[in-house]
């Protein structure tokens, strides 16, 4: 597949019809003994590593809010007595 074909300007296909593209190049040219390119046979975890560290600045300044806030009322239950 070509470099137009894949990154031209055609926005009709989805992402899905593109890749179900690729993967049936991927099988014509397997079967004429040549291999599959190399991003479809080690596909990126780029979206999961990014969902994942997503979450994790999430759950750390939940519990970074949540921890002040126990240690702002310890605090003024030191300072009323």
């Amino acid at each position: 597949m070509s470099r137009l074909e894949r990154y031209g300007r055609r926005r009709s296909q989805t992402r899905a019809q593109r890749t179900l593209s690729v993967e049936d190049q991927s099988t014509k040219e397997s079967a004429a003994g040549e291999l599959p390119p190399r991003n479809n046979k080690h596909r990126s975890t780029k979206q999961q590593l990014t969902k994942l560290y997503y979450q994790f600045l999430i759950v750390f300044f939940i519990g970074l809010v949540a921890g002040l806030l126990i240690y702002g009322y310890g605090m003024l239950d030191n300072r009323l007595k």
